[in-house]
């Protein structure tokens, strides 16, 4: 009788989490049509970071950043000979030797990958016309004619 029970009140749970699943599911494709420019831009901002951490071990290998130290004749030995190396120097070659300078210069990989992704996306998506905040689209009928009465009793305006 109690095994009976339990069924009974795990398949009414079911029942119920999956309605439910279903209308938070709604509402999320709802949300995703209502604004596509913010879905657009948040997407941009976590693929961009996502590429910024995986560009941070082959660029820092491209500029002479290696396993055993900078490498010959590099950018990275360039520096190092000059005597110009300081932390942001001793963070990258930490980092690409694997030590504390990974989480360093990976948020730092991280953070520029998700400002251009998500810049880029903002300036190609820009304002459309029928975004409600455009211009002109925030004032009621009755201010929009008030306004267009002043213009018709100001001397000379016509």
């Amino acid at each position: 009788m109690a095994w009976r029970i339990i069924q009974k009140t795990a398949e009414i749970g079911y029942a119920k989490a999956k309605t439910e699943g279903a209308k938070t599911g709604q509402k999320v494709v709802e949300g995703i049509k209502e604004n596509p420019k913010v879905v657009t831009v948040g997407g941009a901002v976590v693929a961009g970071a996502a590429t910024g951490g995986l560009l941070m071990g082959p660029v820092l290998g491209a500029i002479g950043f290696s396993s055993i130290g900078p490498v010959a004749g590099s950018v990275a030995a360039g520096i190092q000979s000059t005597g110009a190396a300081g932390a942001v120097f001793s963070a990258c070659q930490s980092a690409a030797m694997g030590g504390y300078g990974i989480a360093a210069v990976l948020s730092s990989f991280i953070g520029a990958g998700a400002a251009v992704a998500g810049g880029a996306v903002v300036a190609t998506v820009g304002t459309s016309s029928d975004d409600p905040r455009s211009e002109g689209e925030n004032q009621s009928q009755e201010q929009k004619d008030v306004h267009d009465k002043d213009k018709h009793d100001v001397p000379g305006s016509e």
